[in-house]
């Protein structure tokens, strides 16, 4: 009887560590997406700084790649019940369109005429700020919820 017990606790607990294995996998992933954002808009505001406006550029478009994983993950797997979860995805959303319009203002006129240094700074810095409030987040919150979800944004 000792020794069904044991084997069963053992499995057991082989399966639960498995789960807390693929959770921390998901956070550090999470969290080294967030660190790149933002590394990404410190970089772009430095960039700016010198009158950089390409490499900052391309730096928005590198941006613009990472920040739908970064959306959808938070919604898949932080807690959709927390506001501050629903609040970090709603500024993603925000942010996500707003790296969108950059993008496409950068793809306009020779060497990215049309870019409005100043204010773009200024949002780097906004994003940068949010940025951190998301991996601290994300660092306090578990990753073992398993939500659907998903968003339609096109590009």
């Amino acid at each position: 009887m000792k020794a069904a017990l044991i084997t069963a606790l053992l499995m057991f607990s082989a399966v639960s560590f498995a789960q807390t294995t693929h959770e921390l996998k998901v956070k550090k992933e999470m969290l080294a997406r967030v660190e790149i954002l933002i590394l990404s808009a410190r970089e772009i505001r430095s960039d700016l700084k010198t009158q950089k406006v390409v490499p900052a550029c391309e730096k928005v478009q590198q941006m613009r790649e990472l920040f739908p994983d970064h959306v959808r993950d938070m919604g898949s797997y932080l807690d959709l019940y927390n506001s501050k979860t629903n609040k970090a995805i709603n500024e993603g959303l925000a942010h996500q369109i707003y790296i969108h319009k950059l993008r496409n203002q950068c793809r306009e006129g020779n060497d990215s005429e049309y870019v409005d240094m100043g204010q773009l700074a200024k949002e780097m810095k906004t994003i940068s700020k949010v940025l951190e409030k998301h991996r601290k987040l994300i660092k306090k919150s578990d990753t073992d919820h398993d939500n659907s979800f998903s968003y339609e944004y096109e590009f």
